[in-house]
C-alpha cells in the first residue's frame, strides 16, 4: 500500500466542490463507497485500501453517489430512438432523467428516417435525424447533471443513412447542437470504396428506399435508373468528413464493422467519449488502476504481482457497483444486469513511463502497453470466471479527468499534456503547477517559479503531447486497443499545421490497425482556446503584446509606412507563398430567376484564410459585375493578409444589401463563415481555470471539471 498518498492541493479543491458529503474528508469518502459496496469486512477494508491508496477509483458518479439515498452509479447510458414520436420523446425523457442524476447519454439516429421523407400516419414529412437532435440538444441544456456535471451526449449516424452528408456538418451549420459529441458509424464496405477511390455513387438506404446523396444540396434523392448523376462518391463524403474534423475536431469516427465483429451485433452505439460500445439500455460500469504507483523503481519493472492483486479488488468492486446501483429506468436495470459489462481501465501511463525511462510512443512503449493490458483482461477474466461473476466484458480505456487529478498521476492513456500548467483559485491570484516527476528530477526550491528555460535540459523520455507524432499516437491507442475487450478513449493530437491530409492518414491508420473508433484534435482549431502548454514561444510572444495606441491622422503624418515596412514590421509575407492550400465551394446564385453555380475559392496559409477568388458564370453576366467581383475579392484579401479579423470582415460583407449585384458579398460571407472557429475553450464553468482537449472531451486542468465527465 502506498501509506503517504493523499490528495493533492487541486484534488481537494475538486473534492470539496463535488465529491465530499458533509463531514467527509478524502479517507472518509472511500470509507463510505466501500461500506455501500462490501457485503462482508473483509471486502470492505480491501475496497477500502486500493481506494484511500489511489490505486484503484470507480468512475466520479460511484464515488459521489455511493451510500447516499439515491445511489446511481454509472457514468453512461445508451438509449435507443425509434422512428416514431412517441419513442423519439421517450428517450428524451430517459435522457433527462439521466443527466438529473449525473450521467452521460449515447444515441444512434441512424433509425429515423430522412428529411422530407413522408410520415404514412399524418401525410407530414418528417424533419430528419438532424432536426431531432436539437431537441434532445435543448433537454441537455436544461439539465446539470446531478447537480455536478453538465449533461454530455453523444450523438452517431451511421455512413449508409441518408441525412449523412447533414449529419457531418451540422455542428459547423447549426449551431443550435452545442451538447453532442457527434461520430459517423463506418462500415467495412465504405472505407474499401475510399481505398479504391471508388467513381460510383455512394449507396445509402433506409427502410426499402435506396438513395445517393446530391453533390451541390447535400440532400438526399431516391435511386432510380439514370440518377447517378452529380450524385456523391464515398471519397467525396471521406473528404467532407476528414475536413470537418480538421477544421473542429469533430465528427469522430467509430468502426462499427470492427466492433460488431469483437462486441456482437446488437451493439447500437457508443457512450459519450467513445469507449464503451453499448447495446440498448446498457450502462458503463466504469473504473482504473493507476499502474504509476505500481512501478518498482530499484527493478525499473511495473510489479505485475502487486498489480493484478489490485485487478481482482477492482472486479469484485465494480460487480457490486452493478448489484447495489439505482438505475433511472427499469429497462436498463434489466438489461445491466443481464450483461454484466465492467470497464477496467487503467491511468497513469504516461507517468508510469517516465519512471521506467522509457519514451512515449516508442516501440518500448508500443511492448510494454500490450503486454500490460493483456496480462490485465486474461487476469480479469480468469478472476471473474473464477467468482461466477459472468462478466461479458472486463476491460475498458475510459477518460480519466477528475479521478486522475484525486489520484494525482496522468490521465488515461494519455501523455503529459503539459509539464507546467496555471492553477487557477477562486479570489487568489493564480499559481504554476509543476509536474511532480520533473520537480523530483531537479528539486527546485520553488516550483511555482519554474519557466520552461529552466527544464530545457530534461532526458528524453520527457515527452509532452505536442512532442508525439500523429502516428504515434494512434499506434499506442491501437497497442491498447489490442488486448481491451471494449474500446478505447483517446486523443489524436495534430499540431496547428496539420493538413486535411493528415487527419485521413489518422483515420486510415486506426482503422488498418483495429482501433474501434478515433478522435483527432488540431490544436487552434477551436476558437479561444486556452493553452496549457507555456512554451518559450508562447512565453515570448505573451510579453511582446503591445497596447494600440490612438492618434489622430496629421499627428505623425512623416512616420507614415510603405507597404514593405508595415509588412515587414506585423510580420506578414511580402509576396504570396508560392503554394497554398485551397478550398473550393459550389454555391448556388440566383442570377434573375435563373439559378448557377458559383465557385468560391479560399486559399489558406497557416490555418487562417488568405486570399479569395469567384468564378462562374455570374462574372460572365456583366463587365461591371466581373470588375465589381474582381474589387471585392482583392479587398478582402487583402484585409484578410492584413490582419483583419474574419469576423470583422464577414459584418461588413454582410451589411451590403441582399439585392445587390446578386448577392456576391453575402455569398463570399456564407463561405467565409466555413473558417471561423466553431467552438470555444471559454474558462472552466466550475473554478474559472484552463480547459484541454483530451481523452475525446474538453476538460479543465486546475479542478478536474469535464463536458463529457
Amino acid at each position: 500500500m502506498i501509506r503517504d498518498f493523499y490528495p493533492s492541493e487541486q484534488a481537494q479543491t475538486l473534492l470539496k466542490k463535488r465529491y465530499l458529503k458533509q463531514g467527509e474528508d478524502w479517507q472518509k469518502l472511500c470509507r463510505r463507497v466501500a461500506h455501500a459496496l462490501a457485503r462482508s469486512s473483509q471486502e470492505e477494508e480491501a475496497f477500502f485500501t486500493v481506494m484511500v491508496s489511489g490505486k484503484f477509483l470507480p468512475n466520479t458518479p460511484c464515488l459521489i453517489n455511493a451510500g447516499t439515498p439515491y445511489p446511481m452509479m454509472s457514468a453512461c447510458f445508451v438509449l435507443p430512438v425509434g422512428d416514431s414520436i412517441n419513442e423519439i420523446f421517450d428517450a428524451v425523457k430517459n435522457t433527462a432523467l439521466i443527466h438529473q442524476r449525473g450521467g452521460g447519454t449515447g444515441f444512434n439516429f441512424s433509425e429515423l428516417r430522412p428529411e422530407g421523407s413522408m410520415v404514412k400516419t399524418t401525410g407530414g414529412v418528417s424533419s430528419g435525424p438532424v432536426s431531432f437532435m436539437k431537441v434532445f440538444d435543448a433537454a441537455t441544456a436544461q439539465m446539470k447533471q446531478g447537480g455536478v456535471r453538465r449533461g454530455a451526449n453523444m450523438g452517431l449516424l451511421m455512413c449508409d443513412h441518408p441525412d449523412i452528408a447533414k449529419f457531418i456538418r451540422c455542428k459547423h451549420v447549426d449551431k443550435e447542437i452545442s451538447n453532442f459529441n457527434i461520430s459517423v458509424g463506418i462500415t467495412s464496405r465504405f472505407m474499401k470504396e475510399v481505398r479504391d477511390a471508388s467513381s460510383e455513387p455512394w449507396p445509402c438506404r433506409f427502410g426499402y428506399t435506396h438513395y445517393v446523396i446530391d453533390r451541390d444540396t447535400f440532400e438526399p434523392r431516391p435511386l432510380v435508373a439514370g440518377a447517378h448523376h452529380n450524385a456523391m462518391t464515398a471519397t467525396e463524403l471521406w473528404d467532407m468528413l476528414c475536413t470537418e474534423a480538421w477544421r473542429t475536431g469533430e465528427p469522430g469516427v467509430v468502426f462499427m464493422d470492427t466492433i460488431k465483429k469483437h462486441n456482437g451485433d446488437d451493439i447500437i452505439g457508443v457512450n459519450p467519449c467513445g469507449e464503451q460500445p453499448l447495446e440498448a439500455y446498457e450502462a458503463c460500469c466504469l473504473g482504473s488502476i493507476d499502474v504509476s504507483k505500481f512501478v518498482d523503481l530499484e527493478e525499473n519493472q511495473i510489479d505485475i504481482v502487486r498489480l493484478l492483486e489490485t485487478v481482482c479488488v477492482a472486479i469484485d468492486m465494480l460487480n457490486r457497483v452493478i448489484d447495489c446501483n439505482v438505475y433511472p429506468i427499469p429497462q436498463i436495470d434489466t438489461q445491466v444486469k443481464k450483461t454484466r459489462k465492467i470497464g477496467l481501465g487503467i491511468m497513469g501511463w504516461a507517468d508510469a513511463l517516465i519512471k521506467l525511462k522509457i519514451r512515449y510512443g516508442s516501440e518500448k512503449s508500443l511492448a510494454l502497453a500490450r503486454q500490460l493490458m493483456r496480462d490485465i483482461s486474461e487476469a480479469g477474466k480468469n478472476y471473474s470466471n473464477l467468482l461466477k461473476w459472468d462478466n461479458t466484458t472486463i476491460t475498458t480505456i475510459a477518460p480519466t479527468g477528475s479521478i486522475s487529478l484525486i489520484a494525482g498521476c496522468s490521465s488515461g492513456i494519455e501523455p503529459v499534456f503539459s509539464f507546467i500548467t496555471k492553477h487557477h483559485r477562486p479570489d487568489l491570484p493564480d499559481v504554476t503547477v509543476l509536474h511532480p516527476l520533473v520537480q523530483k528530477f531537479y528539486r527546485f526550491n520553488d516550483p511555482s517559479t519554474v519557466t520552461y528555460d529552466d527544464i530545457d535540459d530534461l532526458p528524453k523520455y520527457f515527452v509532452e503531447a505536442k512532442d508525439i507524432t500523429p502516428e504515434e499516437h494512434v499506434k499506442m491507442q491501437a497497442a491498447f486497443q489490442e488486448y481491451t475487450h471494449n474500446a478505447v478513449s483517446k486523443t489524436i493530437n495534430l499540431p496547428a499545421q496539420a493538413t486535411v491530409e493528415d487527419v485521413k492518414n489518422a483515420y486510415m491508420q486506426a482503422y488498418d490497425l483495429g482501433c474501434k473508433g478515433i478522435t483527432v484534435y488540431r490544436d487552434g482549431s477551436r476558437a479561444n482556446q486556452v493553452l496549457t502548454s507555456a512554451t518559450k514561444k508562447d512565453e515570448s510572444a505573451i510579453d511582446e503584446t503591445l497596447p494600440v495606441q490612438q492618434s489622430t491622422a496629421n499627428e505623425h503624418i512623416e512616420d507614415i509606412l510603405s507597404w514593405e515596412e508595415y509588412t515587414e514590421q506585423i510580420g506578414l509575407p511580402e509576396e504570396r507563398p508560392y503554394c497554398l492550400e485551397s478550398f473550393s465551394f459550389k454555391i448556388p446564385l440566383d442570377m434573375g430567376g435563373k439559378v448557377e453555380n458559383t465557385y468560391i475559392t479560399v486559399g489558406v496559409t497557416d490555418k487562417q484564410p488568405y486570399e479569395v477568388f469567384v468564378n462562374g458564370n455570374v462574372r460572365d453576366a456583366d463587365p461591371v459585375v466581373a470588375q465589381y467581383i474582381d474589387t471585392t475579392t482583392r479587398l478582402i484579401s487583402l484585409s484578410m493578409r492584413g490582419g483583419i479579423p474574419l469576423v470583422k470582415i464577414i459584418e461588413q460583407l454582410e451589411k451590403v444589401p441582399s439585392s445587390h449585384i446578386y448577392s456576391v458579398s453575402h455569398k463570399i460571407a456564407q463561405v467565409l463563415k466555413e473558417f471561423l472557429p466553431q467552438d470555444s475553450f471559454e474558462p472552466c464553468p466550475e473554478c474559472g481555470g484552463q480547459r484541454v482537449f483530451a481523452e475525446g472531451c474538453e476538460k479543465c486542468v486546475s479542478c478536474g471539471w469535464a463536458r463529457c465527465g
